[in-house]
């Protein structure tokens, strides 16, 4: 090299120079669960907001009706659960024998201990993987919505329903549903967490719907098998839906400050 001439960068430092600020890019959204460097995020929020609304009007248009109806929201429970199981058997839900063993191993998907089973799986692969914030808000919103609907079910002490099946035990008290609001808070937030990093609209949206079809058809075997009442997993549904998504919120990466500040 000739003296005072600058120096040329060499072919092997720019090429590492772009790896190590591209892996910076890809590690960094890793810390938070909504970065905006994360391609899938805006529509994981906005899906969960979605979710949520959706319950809240399940919730107030099952209000009205009981407001409007004669013998009120307990006389809308009976009438279903009465629509669904045999009447010369209450403890005998209607349809096939297939069915009812169906709904009993879907049911299962919802159970204290197989959603345990999955938050500990899934946060062994996310930590594998350097997915430490998800897997962090993973454990926190599960722990967290267990305790709260514990801490409701002592409260509200509802009796379950004269319509429980023989195949299913329970022993906890029935408002709200842990298996409705516990299965849309782990199944919702697990597809949300594969879903940020998904680059197309159809893929984050297919991802949150298959989420919401498992969590919707755990709360309707728990009505089918005589479990809860309907406006246990209405009430479920909607407190999974929030605590999903204020566990999201809290989550997201802190706004950069204003260039004008």
């Amino acid at each position: 090299m000739l003296a005072g001439q600058p120096a040329m960068p060499r072919c092997g430092d720019e090429v590492l120079s772009r790896f190590l600020e591209l892996d910076s890019d890809v590690s960094c959204p890793t810390d938070f669960v909504d970065s905006p460097k994360l391609p899938g995020c805006r529509i994981v929020r906005r899906g969960l907001v979605y979710v949520t609304l959706a319950a809240t009007v399940l919730v107030m248009l099952w209000l009205l009706i009981g407001l409007l109806t004669p013998g009120g929201l307990a006389q809308i429970d009976y009438n279903l659960m009465a629509a669904l199981h045999e009447p010369y058997d209450s403890y005998d839900p209607i349809g096939p024998i297939w069915l009812d063993s169906a709904m009993r191993d879907i049911s299962a998907l919802g159970s204290n201990i197989v959603l345990a089973g999955i938050v500990i799986i899934a946060t062994i692969l996310l930590t594998f993987v350097h997915r430490i914030g998800p897997a962090v808000m993973l454990v926190s919103a599960t722990t967290a919505a267990f305790l709260l609907n514990n801490l409701l079910k002592l409260l509200f002490d509802r009796t379950r329903p004269d319509f429980l099946a023989d195949s299913v035990v329970v022993s906890s008290s029935s408002f709200p549903s842990s298996h409705a609001m516990l299965s849309v808070v782990v199944y919702l937030l697990l597809a949300a967490i594969a879903a940020r990093e998904m680059t197309a609209k159809s893929q984050v949206t297919t991802t949150l719907s298959i989420a919401v079809i498992v969590a919707l058809t755990v709360g309707f075997s728990r009505i089918y098998l005589g479990a809860h009442w309907p406006s246990d997993v209405l009430a479920g549904w909607l407190l999974g839906a929030a605590c999903a998504l204020a566990a999201w919120q809290l989550s997201r990466a802190p706004t950069p400050p204003s260039a004008d500040l």
